[in-house]
């Protein structure tokens, strides 16, 4: 009996490592985050606050913090540096569904903070 309990955790495993590798796939920097952190961040991914805190995980290196809309919780209005800066979005950026999340924080990270630092450049 131990030995065919033995193979059925070995088969859950590569189902398990399987999966998990089709999420790094889709993004990318799932790949930097250990399996056990990965496996938590996906089953929080439908409650956006509750990743906030494996961005630094090895997700966004200098992102540490973002803030939610108080009505919407699934709207993100700034996001915080690990130097206390603050970056406050043009617009807020939605925040639905487990990848989308993640997905559209990194492609909307860089335009946000290059119209920042723009912004700030032709002010001088």
């Amino acid at each position: 009996m131990l030995p065919h309990l033995l193979e059925q955790l070995e088969l859950c495993q590569k189902s398990l490592s399987a999966y998990l590798e089709t999420k790094r796939a889709e993004f990318p920097r799932f790949y930097f985050v250990s399996d056990p952190t990965l496996l938590e961040i996906l089953s929080l991914g439908s409650d956006p606050p509750s990743v906030v805190p494996h961005f630094q995980s090895g997700l966004f290196d200098s992102l540490t913090n973002v803030s939610f809309d108080k009505v919407d919780k699934t709207k993100m209005i700034e996001m915080f540096s690990q130097q206390g800066e603050k970056v406050e979005f043009e617009r807020p950026v939605e925040a639905k569904g487990k990848l989308c999340q993640l997905k559209y924080q990194a492609a909307c990270q860089q335009p946000f903070v290059s119209h920042t630092i723009e912004s700030a450049t032709s002010s001088f």
